[in-house]
């Protein structure tokens, strides 16, 4: 007899959990049903926060005839009608859907950010390459490259002290190539004239030198049709024209 008792008494009790966890799957099948909701779009504005007009009604005489309408806060139409219910049903139901449109807002948040950060690195490595892909731009010339520097022997005019100059703002090694210089004294003159930093030039960062065809070796482009001063970045695969 007591075996039957204890047999039926573990039936109940295997139908209250059976019964407990078909409720709880379809209380959680109705709160993803409810976030689901939330992405929507609604014409009315009650309808969003997930009330009625009638509540909405409420919410806006309360602004009208209440504190909340002058103070300044954060809160929100469900939070202001919670403030003002009159039971705690109400107050829990307010509650409970502000809860949901919370938790909402940072699952939209956080797959967006998730998304962005993915698409963020694809954005970068095509940027990246397409850098890597084209003449480097004097901007991008880092302490650590080594630069040759082709201009002409005599006085260095306007657009010449500009390229120099921004040439030196990068402080990477740049190797000078004075064409058409005869003698030291050629190119003395051109780098007093260009305002060559003299330190620089003692600690070889700077270099100054004879042209002798080095240029050549640098490029195909024949020197007829080249505009100096010309620079040129020193890579793995050879030499790139820097952009101004």
């Amino acid at each position: 007899m007591k075996s039957f008792i204890s047999f039926v008494a573990a039936c109940c009790v295997l139908a209250t959990i059976n019964a407990y966890a078909e409720d709880s799957r379809v209380e959680i099948s109705t709160f993803e049903s409810s976030l689901k909701d939330h992405t929507q779009t609604h014409e009315n504005t009650w309808e969003y926060w997930g009330l009625t007009k009638e509540e909405w009604d409420r919410y806006e005489s309360i602004k009208q005839t209440s504190p909340w309408g002058v103070w300044k806060n954060d809160a929100t139409p469900l939070a202001i009608l919670s403030h003002y219910a009159s039971s705690a049903a109400e107050k829990s139901r307010y509650a409970r859907l502000e809860a949901e449109l919370d938790q909402w807002r940072e699952n939209t948040v956080l797959e967006f950010q998730q998304i962005y950060n993915k698409q963020r690195e694809i954005v970068f490595a095509k940027y990246a390459a397409s850098l890597n892909g084209r003449k480097p731009d004097v901007k991008n010339i880092r302490t650590a490259d080594r630069v040759l520097y082709f201009v002409e022997a005599g006085e260095c005019n306007t657009r010449c002290r500009t390229t120099t100059a921004r040439l030196l703002g990068t402080s990477a090694h740049i190797d000078i190539f004075i064409m058409e210089a005869k003698a030291e004294s050629d190119i003395y003159t051109w780098a007093t004239n260009a305002k060559i930093p003299v330190d620089r030039v003692h600690v070889k960062q700077i270099t100054l030198n004879f042209e002798n065809s080095y240029l050549a070796a640098v490029t195909t482009t024949p020197k007829s049709v080249l505009e100096f001063p010309m620079a040129y970045l020193q890579g793995k695969e050879g030499y790139q024209a820097v952009i101004f």
